[in-house]
């Protein structure tokens, strides 16, 4: 009996989940309040990915505001022509 058990741990252990990125995942156990000591896969990747999608909500953002100050431009542009001709 403790040797099937054992074997099947030794296969638990060695059963790769991969993630979309392509690396293999890890167990990870939760250690957070709602569920705690909950196991699950973990990409260790995660933190790039993370720290990817800070900087690309600082590029969406100076993306709107550089649109913003064009549309300002074009609109000062337009009222200077729309004075110039009363």
């Amino acid at each position: 009996m403790a040797a099937s058990s054992s074997n099947l741990a030794t296969s638990h252990r060695t059963k790769l989940v991969k993630c979309y990125c392509g690396d293999v995942c890890y167990v990870v156990v939760s250690r957070t309040p709602d569920n705690p000591g909950r196991k699950f896969w973990g990409c260790p990747n995660l933190k790039q990915e993370d720290e990817l999608m800070d900087v690309m909500k600082i590029v969406v953002g100076l993306l709107m505001f550089i649109a913003i100050m064009l549309v300002i431009v074009v609109l000062k542009i337009l009222f200077n022509l729309v004075c110039a001709k009363l």
